[in-house]
């Protein structure tokens, strides 16, 4: 009788013990992140401006991007972005768009932006809307989006007669 007692008090003793954790903190600025966040947006529009939509979107995106357009379905990953954007130039119009928020987690390794867009067509029509995007920051400290959406509206298109 008196092993397993022995034994029964080694493993009560055993299964009681809590494992020792050791947690570290990184001090982690969000309010300095969500001004590099919003002058990362700030920078992808210019380049948009400069270089054209597609340019700027594959510059800017994640390699598992996801892209949400009205009336189909989510396009997914960059090489899908490549193949889309190669089908349909950028030469006929400018989009150029303006954060008005963003915000950045507590780690400090996603955030969201976002604003109002114009586009801009040769021809003199334009249309304005809002959109969101999400973005997640990689290891060399780079953001890139992971997901992008707009909805048209803001103010119905026109014509320069």
């Amino acid at each position: 009788m008196k092993i397993p007692i022995c034994a029964l008090a080694i493993i009560l003793f055993f299964s009681c013990k809590q494992p020792v954790t050791i947690k570290v903190e990184k001090s982690i600025n969000t309010d300095s992140l969500k001004e590099i966040l919003l002058s990362t947006d700030l920078a992808f529009s210019d380049l948009s401006k400069k270089s054209g939509r597609n340019a700027a979107f594959l510059e800017y995106m994640d390699e598992h991007v996801a892209m949400l357009r009205p009336n189909g379905m989510p396009m997914v990953g960059k090489d899908t972005m490549q193949k889309v954007f190669s089908s349909r130039p950028d030469t006929g119009y400018s989009l150029t768009w303006k954060p008005l928020f963003a915000d950045v987690a507590a780690s400090g390794d996603f955030g969201y932006t976002y604003g109002t867009y114009a586009m801009l067509t040769a021809k003199g029509d334009s249309s304005e809307g809002t959109y969101c995007s999400i973005w997640k920051r990689n290891a060399d400290g780079q953001w890139k989006f992971v997901l992008d959406t707009g909805n048209e509206g803001l103010k119905p298109a026109t014509a320069k007669p």
